[in-house]
């Protein structure tokens, strides 16, 4: 036998087979409908239905996002408003304040004067002021703490000091003394001394 005939054969026996096979193939759903229609179904249940729930879970999953951005957004929006109506407002009370400020310091500064002046003024003499009443006068400044009493004694002029301190009595003197600056203490001394 030589290779032309066993080739001969080989094709004639292989070639009717693969031709059946592949009929068979083909023509397999028309000869078993019902095998076939299950095991159709069957791969059909298990690839679409997945298919079509994981599509559903993945829209609803990204509409659920969406949501939640827009959310997110508007309540950013709205912190940010926030923010700038408190600083709006904080901007506000400061130019008040500020503004209360600059009018209480214009006040003292009108007001100061004015109070100088009244003192400075109304020198009352010995005769003018009954003796009890001059004391009662003394006990209620010297009463004072020595942080209230420094800046009242340092408007007045050397007479009145002197008056204050020969009507006080001793530790009220003494209290009149530390309240004065050393120069100013030394010099009611001398008057009081002469």
């Amino acid at each position: 036998m030589n290779k032309k005939g066993v080739l001969k054969i080989a094709g004639i026996v292989i070639v009717p087979l693969l031709v059946m096979t592949i009929a068979a193939y083909f023509l397999y759903p028309y000869f078993n409908e019902e095998e076939y229609e299950a095991i159709a179904e069957k791969y059909d249940r298990r690839n679409e239905p997945v298919a079509q729930v994981d599509d559903m879970k993945i829209g609803k999953d990204f509409q659920t996002l969406v949501e939640q951005v827009k959310l997110l957004k508007s309540a950013n929006e709205e912190l940010n408003n926030t923010i700038d109506t408190l600083r709006k407002r904080n901007k506000e009370l400061a130019e008040q304040l500020k503004a209360r400020e600059k009018q209480e310091i214009s006040e003292q500064e009108h007001t100061v004067p004015e109070q100088t002046d009244s003192m400075q003024t109304t020198t009352v003499s010995k005769e003018d002021i009954p003796e009890e009443k001059f004391g009662e006068r003394i006990k209620s400044l010297l009463n004072l703490d020595n942080e209230d009493l420094t800046p009242i004694v340092n408007e007045m002029t050397d007479e009145q000091l002197v008056r204050l301190y020969k009507g006080g009595s001793s530790i009220q003197r003494k209290k009149l003394l530390r309240s004065l600056d050393p120069k100013r203490a030394a010099k009611l001394m001398t008057n009081v001394m002469l």
